[in-house]
């Protein structure tokens, strides 16, 4: 059932601006973290879908789940292995 959700949200034609900018590499814009739940958290909420994150060891993992039935999708994403906070941050935040 989750897919049905998924092409009802992907339907909506939500679209992202890109609100931040990185003085690291010459201004380069792009998506905000906060930019993108501000705009797809209503539209999960309305179809039931919760956004769950997760952290195991080296992998952040990001589930959509139906509140109906349960069903999943998931992704995960390794982590750079670094001891500097930023560049963790960094690579949570991407």
């Amino acid at each position: 059932m989750i897919y049905a959700k998924l092409l009802e949200f992907q339907k909506k034609g939500i679209t992202l601006k890109r609100d931040g900018r990185n003085p690291a590499y010459g201004g380069s814009k792009y998506v905000t973290l906060n930019e993108v739940l501000d705009k797809v958290k209503g539209p999960l909420n309305e179809a039931g879908i919760v956004i769950v994150q997760t952290m195991d060891e080296d992998l952040l993992e990001t589930t959509l789940v139906d509140t109906e039935d349960d069903t999943r999708v998931s992704s995960a994403i390794k982590l750079v292995n670094t001891p500097d906070m930023q560049k963790l941050g960094g690579a949570i935040t991407y």
